[in-house]
């Protein structure tokens, strides 16, 4: 039985809600918001690089996601394409499907395909398929109340060994949070941004020139990203609050298995002081909200420097986003991860 590969349409949109639905994928009005946001409000949406959905006899059975964006090399724009989830009901699942829609994505284009993937079974099949890896990215993590995490993963009585090593950890966490953060030399005032203007402009392009590999970060683009989107609510915060922009950080706090967890998305700085001040900001945010843990993504070498001088460290065990590209012409320079600066708002995870 074959399937028919087309683009997507929003007549398709209920028929997606049904395949989010028998997928089992959490909260499917959720993601049909996020997908309107992500095709119908896009300010770079192409129809020439849309979603594309599986059709067999009427009934749509899969659908693989693209976004056309830009990737700035040294200030230069490339225009590429973004693949981001794939889906097949899994009634459906072993014939094909999932591999025709990745064929269908990557038909004869000028334009490099790129993908920020952790779903191993997508991970096989691009591989399979011809993509190269470029490179890994390790989240890092900062322990707030370690007391808390280990309670919660710890609903039985320990005794013993494991009560002990319990024990110990209940105390370390106590310890952590008595510890005052490291001063910040010649901080910069971090405040809160309702909107981005034209500094984040100027700030994007004096940071570009100097980074390999930069997803477009302009002012329309994180208004999209993370101001009008419906369905997250994130915190801007921006240092200094007047003259040239310096840094910006994005975040937000998302409950988990009982646990309050801060995700760092996004965040783009001249230098380390001044991705220092706006991480710290962060860090204020998340104490006063009582946050758990906070996760960031690898970075370019000086904000990784300012995460870990805030106390960041690697995660244990490290979750990996691997960036994978597909294309007749090879990016320059573009095969290892120190060349990207690639944040968790980059990934597909952070769309939805």
């Amino acid at each position: 039985m074959n399937a028919t590969i087309r683009p997507l349409s929003q007549s398709d949109y209920q028929a997606i809600r049904s395949l989010y639905e028998v997928t089992g994928a959490p909260s499917p009005e959720h993601r049909l918001s996020a997908l309107h946001w992500l095709r119908d409000r896009n300010p770079r949406f192409d129809p020439d690089f849309d979603y594309l959905v599986a059709e067999v006899e009427g009934r749509i059975v899969g659908y693989w996601g693209r976004m056309a964006a830009r990737v700035y090399h040294f200030g230069n724009p490339i225009e590429v394409v973004f693949t981001q989830e794939a889906l097949v009901d899994p009634a459906f699942r072993g014939r094909g499907i999932a591999r025709s829609l990745q064929a269908k994505s990557v038909e004869p284009s000028e334009r490099p395909m790129l993908s920020l993937w952790h779903n191993q079974k997508i991970l096989s099949l691009i591989q399979s398929e011809g993509w190269l890896k470029l490179g890994s990215f390790r989240t890092m993590k900062k322990i707030y109340r370690a007391d808390r995490i280990v309670a919660s993963r710890s609903s039985l009585p320990l005794s013993g060994i494991m009560g002990s090593v319990a024990n110990a950890l209940l105390r370390l966490g106590r310890s952590l949070s008595s510890v005052r953060r490291p001063t910040t030399t010649n901080a910069l005032k971090a405040v809160e941004l309702s909107r981005f203007d034209r500094r984040a402009d100027d700030l994007f392009t004096r940071v570009a020139q100097e980074t390999p590999y930069l997803c477009e970060r302009t002012q329309d683009i994180l208004n999209w990203r993370f101001v009008d989107i419906p369905h997250k609510r994130y915190t801007v915060l921006e240092a200094p609050p007047n003259g040239p922009l310096e840094a910006y950080a994005v975040c937000r706090i998302q409950h988990a298995d009982g646990l309050r967890k801060g995700i760092i998305a996004d965040i783009l700085a001249e230098d380390e002081n001044a991705a220092r001040s706006v991480i710290a900001a962060c860090d204020d945010l998340f104490t006063r909200q009582g946050v758990d843990f906070a996760v960031c993504h690898g970075m370019q070498p000086a904000v990784e420097r300012a995460f870990r001088s805030l106390r960041y460290r690697p995660a244990r065990p490290l979750p990996i986003d691997s960036l994978w590209v597909h294309s007749s012409q090879p990016l320059p320079d573009a095969d290892h991860p120190g060349a990207w600066h690639v944040t968790l708002a980059d990934s597909d995870g952070e769309m939805w």
